[in-house]
């Protein structure tokens, strides 16, 4: 019995050394490989420790690099075309100039990764973390990008025109001059995000969450911004043209001269917003909240306001001519200087007028108002 104990125990600790020692050779040997020829085309790194390696311009063509660690590894100009990194740490690597053609990079690592002026066209990023990489300039057009999480991330000038970023996290990340044209952005979240002079026109942003961002002078033109969160938000200058925000939440945003022209603002809340010199030609506020809300020198040339809730806004010198305000709420609304040429009211509300239920009424040439007669009981 002691014997066979003994055979047992020697053959287990043969096994042990046998494998440790062909694990230490082939790491040897990988890196042998890469400072003799760097090609490691088609090599099996699976699960590999590779914590700060140098492989630069290395030949990693199809090598299999899942869950391999790669910890503040040189890849400078390697060749990762077809390499599947799936679930690989790259946490710190510097990636420039790394060419990623075909890779997979599902649920990777690249927090803090150097990635700028990459080229990562249609490459698949689903689930992959870049929490503070440098992606400035970065080209992510058709990038599977879904459930990503880009928060503090650099996107300066990046182009993600295509891409899928649906329930991606962009919360305090650095978009300033993107290009996201056309992309899913639908449940995406650009809280705290600088989105500054970026294209997003033809983009899907339903329920995005949007708030305390700064979109000023931004594209968003036939946009769906619809049950998204827009609260303390910022779009001066912005152009959000035949876009909807149906039902979005815009309360004490800052619009400064935006373009929301022909745009579906039904349900919307805006209170305590500011849209001073606001262009909302022919826009559809029907049922909108903007109690409190600014519009000043306002363009509202016949937006409907039908059911929508005006209560304390300012409308000093706005542009009311051919809107439509039957059932509206304009107590203590302030109509200084206002055109209401053309525009539609009910007669109850012209009574509330008369009753000094608003306030500077008295510049309102009633000529050429049209007013709604009010139906038989």
């Amino acid at each position: 019995m002691k014997r066979q104990t003994y055979i047992i125990t020697n053959i287990i600790l043969a096994v042990l050394f046998i494998s440790n020692n062909i694990l230490s050779y082939d790491k040897i040997d990988y890196m042998r490989a890469v400072k003799r020829d760097r090609n490691l085309n088609g090599a099996n790194l699976k699960g590999v420790d590779l914590i700060g390696a140098d492989l630069y311009y290395a030949d990693l063509r199809k090598a299999d690099l899942r869950e391999a660690i790669l910890y503040s590894a040189n890849l400078r100009g390697a060749d990762l075309r077809g390499a599947d990194l799936t679930r690989a740490d790259l946490y710190k690597a510097d990636l420039y100039k790394t060419k990623f053609s075909g890779a997979k990079l599902l649920e990777a690592n690249l927090c803090k990764a150097i990635l700028y002026n990459s080229n990562l066209k249609d490459v698949n990023f689903a689930g992959a973390n870049f929490n503070g990489t440098d992606l400035y300039n970065a080209d992510l057009r058709g990038a599977n990008l879904s459930n990503t999480d880009f928060s503090e991330a650099i996107l300066i000038g990046a182009d993600l025109t295509g891409a899928d970023l649906t329930n991606a996290d962009f919360y305090k990340a650095n978009l300033i001059g993107a290009k996201l044209s056309n992309t899913k952005l639908n449940k995406a979240n650009f809280s705290n995000a600088n989105l500054t002079v970026a294209k997003l026109s033809g983009v899907d942003l339903t329920g995005a969450k949007i708030s305390n961002s700064d979109s000023s002078n931004a594209n968003l033109s036939n946009s769906d911004l619809s049950r998204a969160d827009l609260v303390n938000s910022r779009f001066n200058n912005a152009k959000l043209i035949k876009s909807a925000l149906i039902g979005a939440d815009l309360n004490n945003a800052i619009l400064i001269g935006v373009n929301l022209s022909n745009t579906n603002l039904t349900n919307a809340i805006l209170t305590n917003t500011n849209l001073l010199t606001a262009n909302l030609y022919k826009s559809n506020m029907s049922e909108a909240n903007l109690q409190g809300a600014n519009l000043k020198n306002a363009n509202l040339r016949m937006v409907d306001f039908t059911g929508a809730n005006l209560n304390k806004v300012d409308l000093q010198g706005a542009d009311l001519t051919g809107a439509t305000l039957i059932g509206a709420n304009l107590d203590d609304a302030d109509l200084a200087g206002a055109d209401l040429r053309r525009a539609k009211i009910s007669a109850e509300l012209k009574n509330k007028i008369n009753q000094h239920q608003v306030i500077n009424y008295d510049s309102i040439s009633w000529e050429d108002v049209y007013i709604e007669k009010e139906k038989s009981k």
